[in-house]
């Protein structure tokens, strides 16, 4: 999949400067693509420009981290990781209400993480309906949705990576009304959305399964929502007007375990803030229950509360920033299908109990989160019932760059 995507972007990049210097074998320049036009933009990558009809946004996510881990009753863990290696190609076709998307990962096995087309159906001042075809974000929180260059802690919290922050292959209808002030999304997919579910598997095209899972959930600001997937944590832009939304979704999913069907119901329910002057705060909270058929109920929840400030900012100068995170996992019952808490170490595996994760981070942005560095301190507790508990820290350094 990495080769033939990989191919598409050299020929797309090839056929677009060709045209700009004119037919490479001294014929007429082909005029389709003649008033294609070529841009930069800090951030956003490479962009080629042909109107009504197409247009194609090339960009890299680079992320190099630094990790060490003091484990009690372990070993301490030390050393370097490229934690996103990512190539996207984004744009529209045949008309600017059809867009699409592809994201192939370098650093992980699984290669592709989003592919997809998505054709704006209906337009109007007042209501907006689209429709999501492929694999990509699920929408079951408001960090996860995000993207991971965007962040303002060097890692989503230990929650959304437990509860989401996988992708599904589905359909999903999305829109907005009321003036861009409500959001909602309704879905179909194949996978559970929560990372730490054994029925998540991205790139699955649901072999061997017969139900599928649904999603849906509103959206709702009175200052007029963006793009989910383009939700930036902090206040870097300090706009000096207060903003803020609040949203919620519901998951239901049809799994089998051995000879059992389980449904799943996860609630989310989240809400951010930003002050307009540098200080920003964005919380969440799953609940989670598996439901076997003819056995034991099995009930988990998570919850995040983050803060952060950031300096003033100013035309040619570096910003500083600040925040600090409360993180916490709880797995009320042995788990069915969650098989573990993901945080600082992979904790929990198939037990009750609970983990809590404090984060504080200080960043340095030179182009806001298009290239910045992050140095960051985690302190984990970890409460499995029975006993065994323990008390980990882990200190971060990472440096993203999106271009």
């Amino acid at each position: 999949m990495k080769n033939l995507i990989g191919i598409g972007l050299a020929l797309a990049a090839t056929s677009s400067f060709a045209t700009a210097n004119g037919n490479p074998t001294g014929d007429t320049p082909v005029p389709y693509f003649a008033d294609t036009k070529v841009a930069y933009k800090v951030g956003k990558g490479l962009m080629f420009d042909g109107g009504e009809s197409f247009s194609a946004t090339l960009s890299h996510r680079i992320q190099v981290q630094w990790r060490y881990i003091n484990v009690e009753n372990a070993a301490d863990t030390n050393g370097a990781q490229a934690r996103r290696l990512r190539q996207t190609v984004k744009g529209h076709a045949f008309n600017k209400d059809v867009t699409y998307m592809f994201n192939v990962e370098h650093a992980e096995a699984v290669s592709v993480k989003d592919i997809w087309l998505n054709w704006m159906f209906m337009k109007g001042d007042d209501m907006n309906i689209g429709l999501r075809l492929g694999q990509g974000k699920g929408r079951a929180g408001l960090q996860s949705d995000g993207s991971s260059g965007k962040l303002f802690h060097i890692e989503r919290s230990s929650a959304t990576r437990t509860f989401a922050d996988s992708r599904v292959w589905g359909a999903l209808f999305q829109g907005t009304a009321a003036e861009n002030n409500l959001g909602w999304h309704f879905g179909i997919f194949n996978q559970d959305s929560a990372a730490r579910s054994t029925a998540a598997a991205e790139e699955n095209n649901n072999a061997g399964q017969n139900e599928v899972n649904f999603s849906a959930g509103v959206r709702f600001s009175p200052n007029g929502l963006g793009d989910a997937e383009a939700w930036s944590e902090g206040d870097l832009e300090q706009s000096g007007d207060l903003y803020w939304q609040a949203g919620a979704n519901v998951f239901v999913g049809n799994e089998t375990t051995g000879a059992a069907d389980v449904e799943i119901t996860t609630i989310n329910i989240n809400a951010a803030m930003k002050s307009g002057t540098g200080i920003a705060a964005q919380g969440e909270v799953w609940l989670r229950n598996d439901d076997v058929d003819g056995g034991t109920d099995a009930d988990s929840m998570g919850w995040y509360a983050q803060g952060s400030w950031t300096c003033p900012k100013e035309e040619g100068k570096t910003q500083w920033g600040a925040g600090v995170r409360i993180s916490m996992v709880d797995f009320s019952d042995v788990p069915v299908f969650m098989t573990s808490a993901s945080g600082l170490t992979t904790t929990l595996a198939g037990a009750e109990g609970d983990v809590t994760e404090i984060n504080a981070v200080f960043n340095q942005f030179y182009y806001g989160h298009a290239l910045k560095s992050q140095f960051g301190y985690t302190y984990q507790d970890v409460n499995p019932m029975g006993g065994g508990d323990m008390t980990n820290h882990g200190i971060e350094f990472m440096v993203t760059g999106n271009f």
